[in-house]
């Protein structure tokens, strides 16, 4: 039993040199995964607490009585589920602002608020009746300042404000909440009642469970999506339970199982480690092959001796365990080790979001505040990922392990004895029919053994398709994150200028204003955009996602919001033989409709002639999976835009139900499609409708609008703080004008989209590094075990030249065969992440090829790896001597 252990480790010391080869590649592949797993574990984790910073520490919350809380209370702890924390906010009173926005007064404790996500931040908590605490935000809307012991209006009440809170998570919604103190009057028996459950249990049981126990309809609990996207379990059943939702949902497909699995376990983590721990696998076993055939005859003589296959298989498997046990807690460490290094210049890239600071000027009044702050975010390790990373290998390396010994106990004792010779072939004289014997030579060195040539090109063809992948997700990514900054998180400029949503559509800011910020002091341009509301008529037939708005989807447990219906009796409503869809209308400048051309998907821009032919833009619908045919209306379509006349100034007319002569109604013809706008303007219906774009000169010529919405502004140094404040002298006199600084928010994105392709990056260089590793120390055996071929030839008298030329030649086989390998695989890798990144992903460019500048470099390095590992290893066979090497035959 003693041999089993002494004969590997025999063999590890005889072979020197394959045995460092396969402790370095254990030691990188694991790096490499811990490396990337430790990462996205830590981004994971980051971000899950920062959103119980922004959004709170409970998964639901519920409107109860005092009764609900006490049965609530009761029973926190029940064989089905478990509730860790329970908190109740008392709900005292309400006061009606406006017939659109009304103050919740209600009371909270410490704990409360925490678990809110409502804290103190300056001031002291209300400890009288006539106290009240308020955030910023509410402050603002209620035209109050911020300073402590100020009288604070709320109706035909006064408090003084004592105290302000942290800005709510959500700023949209009508209501608004305000802090008083224990003993102000009750006018309500009415709670607010936080929920939260173990996150180490299924939390969909555990509601489930505590709804049946408590007598509460789920439809009653309010969630914290965005929490409980982050803490569901991802177990195995919870995986079965989606596929076959998905597959009972006659409208799901498998783009939808893919972002479900995506949102609720963690799709791309699972992906990258998968992949990553194959190729390490592939790799190592490529090492260890190449190890075990150089002792091909070692093994003959232990069969010879009565050694079994097991036995043989026990060693191979002592071997590699042996080696695991070393290069896996070094690897672990040098991951690690990297991950720390790498998260202190870059922990804003592991959190799940930016560092921003928004600073919001309204008329001469300006708030400043900081939104997030990552500075206390922490680097993890993942645990689980360094079991399922050793567990995935050792047991990976079984399978190795039987595969090699399955093919050791095909071969015969010969076969093993000779299985460094070139095969027998039958004699034949090939001179007859070939010119060249050196290229006949070439085939049958590189061909005699067809899995070794395999396997040189697989591995080399591996890294390079992987540096190609990563390149191709990496230039897709900043892309589409650019246009997202520029569409839909509305930082499409360093500055944004808008007007209030309390204004008429006649009020803006006027040429002569905008002429005004165009030519401050570190202003470098400036983009204006005209606005009004519209609505169009769909026939029935062409509307072919109904269910895209609540309105009109049938669903009795989807209603829209009571502002919208308020404002504009719905986004859609349904006719006889039509739907009628509020629509955002847009002015473009021509610069503006420049960059639009961007995100087409049919058609084109051209701003002339949209001026001579009264053209439009449709941006139409677009669903979660990136779909574009919701709406069968395309390029040379006609719509029908009904608008309100200019000189109506009633809001009651925004709902498109008033008197004809109250409106007009124009015809277009669509110019081209698009999947997203430069601009949003948030204080109407957003993105909820439709995006009609024409030129600012249409506009004015269409509906005599000759005042701008939106000022999209950009400095001469992102740097500059003092624009903000210069452009604020403008409008110092507009209260109904809103200044945005998007500049720092802009700058922290885009060295997060830098960080990030950083990173993606050096895991390639990492992944190639392992593949050329693999590559030099194969192709260098290939040729080794050929040395007595070489020296015959030597000996008959090819000349150093020759010799080298042939080794040349075998070179730019190896090239050509990996080329054309990848381009096969680039095409269908291409679609296939192209589709994911499309639709899984939600990617709203088109999706951009790999560049051919990016394969010729690739496919250069192909040729010099290659080339020089050849060069290297033909440089040590000439070196050699002739007589030596025919007698080790």
């Amino acid at each position: 039993m003693r041999m089993i252990f002494l004969i590997p480790f025999s063999f590890m010391k005889k072979n020197v040199r394959q045995t460092i080869s396969i402790l370095l590649s254990i030691i990188l592949s694991v790096g490499m995964i811990v490396a990337v797993s430790c990462m996205m574990y830590s981004a994971h984790v980051n971000k899950t607490e920062s959103i119980r910073e922004q959004k709170g520490d409970h998964h639901y919350f519920i409107l109860g009585s005092s009764d609900t809380l006490k049965s609530i209370s009761d029973d926190t702890d029940n064989s089905d589920f478990t509730l860790q924390n329970v908190k109740a906010m008392k709900i005292k009173d309400s006061v009606d602002i406006t017939g659109d926005f009304n103050i919740v007064l209600a009371f909270a404790d410490s704990e409360c608020r925490k678990m809110m996500s409502h804290d103190i931040i300056s001031g002291t908590y209300p400890v009288t009746t006539d106290e009240i605490a308020l955030d910023r935000y509410t402050l603002h809307l209620l035209n109050a300042g911020e300073e402590i012991g100020s009288s604070v209006s709320l109706g035909d009440k006064t408090f003084i404000l004592s105290g302000i809170v942290s800005e709510p998570p959500e700023k949209t919604g009508t209501t608004r909440e305000a802090f008083v103190c224990e003993g102000y009057p009750d006018s309500y028996d009415l709670y607010n009642i936080y929920l939260k459950f173990d996150e180490d249990k299924d939390l969909y049981k555990q509601v489930v469970a505590f709804a049946e126990k408590c007598q509460i309809d789920t439809e009653a609990l309010h969630s914290n999506g965005d929490l409980i996207d982050c803490v569901i379990d991802g177990n195995f059943q919870r995986f079965i339970n989606i596929v076959r939702a998905v597959h009972e949902d006659e409208e799901a497909n498998f783009i939808t199982l893919l972002m479900r699995l995506r949102s609720e376990m963690h799709l791309t983590t699972g992906i990258v480690s998968f992949f990553l721990v194959l190729f390490s696998i592939f790799i190592i076993y490529s090492i260890f092959s190449v190890s075990i055939s150089k002792r091909m005859k070692e093994y003959s003589i232990l069969q010879t001796i009565g050694v079994s296959r097991s036995m043989i298989c026990l060693m191979l498997m002592i071997e590699l365990y042996s080696l695991l046990l070393i290069g896996f807690p070094v690897g672990c460490g040098l991951g690690i080790l990297a991950d720390k290094l790498f998260f202190r210049q870059g922990s804003d890239l592991f959190s799940g979001r930016a560092s921003l600071i928004e600073r919001t000027h309204s008329g001469a009044e300006n708030l400043q505040y900081t939104v997030y702050d990552d500075s206390q975010y922490r680097f993890f390790v993942d645990g689980s990922a360094l079991f399922g990373c050793a567990l995935l290998i050792a047991v990976l390396i079984i399978g190795m392990c039987f595969i090699i010994s399955a093919r050791i106990n095909k071969m015969t004792v010969k076969d093993m004895m000779n299985s460094d010779k070139i095969r027998e072939h039958k004699e034949k004289i090939y001179s007859l029919k070939n010119k060249s014997l050196l290229n006949k030579l070439n085939d049958r060195f590189m061909f005699a053994v067809p899995s070794k040539f395999l396997m040189i090109i697989i591995s080399m063809s591996l890294g390079c398709i992987l540096i190609i992948s990563i390149n191709f997700i990496a230039v897709n990514t900043r892309i589409n994150n650019m246009m997202i900054m520029h569409s839909q998180e509305g930082l499409s400029s360093d500055v944004k200028i808008s007007v209030s949503k309390d204004e008429p559509l006649d009020i803006g800011i006027t040429a002569e204003q905008a002429e005004m910020v165009g030519t401050s002091e570190g202003i470098s341009s400036v983009s204006a955009f005209m606005y009004d509301l519209g609505e169009i008529s769909v026939n029935k037939d062409l509307l072919k996602w109904k269910e895209f708005w609540p309105e009109i989807a049938g669903d009795e447990t989807w209603k829209p919001s009571p502002e919208t219906m308020k404002r504009f009796n719905g986004i859609a409503v349904e006719d006889t033989d039509c739907y009628r869809i509020k629509t955002n209308i847009y002015g473009y400048d021509d610069s503006s409709l420049d960059e639009l051309k961007d995100y087409i998907i049919e058609g084109s821009i051209d701003a002339q002639s949209m001026k001579n032919e009264n053209g439009i833009i449709l941006r139409t619908l677009i669903d979660a999976q990136n779909n574009d045919d919701g709406l069968d209306i395309g390029v040379g379509d006609r719509i029908v835009l009904k608008t309100v006349r200019y000189n109506e100034n009633n809001k009651e007319l925004l709902r498109f139900d008033g008197a004809d002569e109250k409106y007009e109604v124009k015809e277009y013809v669509v110019d081209a499609v698009v999947n997203a706008s430069l601009i949003n303007n948030t204080e109407y219906i957003g993105k909820e409708g439709l995006d009609i774009i024409m030129t600012n000169e249409q506009m004015k010529k269409n509906y005599g609008i000759d005042v701008y919405n939106v000022l999209a502004v950009y400095k001469n140094s992102e740097s500059d703080n003092t624009v903000v404040s210069k452009l604020g002298d403008i409008f110092s006199g507009d209260d109904n004008i809103k200044i945005y600084d998007n500049s720092v928010a802009i700058e922290e994105r885009n060295k997060e989209i830098k960080r990030a392709e950083s990173l993606i990056y050096g895991i390639a260089v990492l992944l190639m590094i392992i593949a050329v590793f693999n590559i030099i120390n194969t192709i260098s055996h290939v040729l080794d075990s050929k040395r007595y071929s070489f020296a015959v030839l030597r000996a008959i008298g090819i000349s150093e030249n020759n010799f080298m030329k042939m080794l040349f030649v075998q070179a730019m086989k190896y090239t050509v065969s990996t080329v054309a390998v990848i381009i096969a695989s680039e095409l269908a890798i291409q679609r296939i992440v192209g589709n994911m990144l499309k639709h899984v992903y939600g990617y709203i460019n088109q999706i951009q090829n790999v560049s051919l500048f990016v394969n010729i470099i690739v496919f250069a390095f192909i040729g010099i790896i290659f080339t020089l590992t050849v060069t290297v290893t033909g440089k040590q066979i000439l070196d050699s001597d002739i007589i030596d090497e025919l007698k080790t035959e």
